[in-house]
């Protein structure tokens, strides 16, 4: 997904991962923070926030089947 320059000036990386169930997200953040990561640190970044989004519905899930 794109990466662009937001009116501020911070980058925006958007991005789609995993699946099912797929998670949309953007690193959005100051150009010299941004471009002080390596490709390797933005894509971790990247797969926490979708590990911790499955973890999230998981247990959400898990709550209303049963019934806490």
């Amino acid at each position: 997904m794109p990466i662009t320059v937001l009116d501020n000036g911070w980058i925006s990386d958007s991005f789609t991962i995993g699946g099912p169930p797929s998670y949309t997200d953007a690193i959005v953040m100051p150009p010299d923070q941004y471009n002080a990561l390596t490709a390797d640190q933005i894509e971790a970044m990247k797969q926490e926030r979708y590990d911790r989004w499955v973890a999230m519905i998981t247990e959400a899930s898990a709550e209303i089947i049963d019934g806490e």
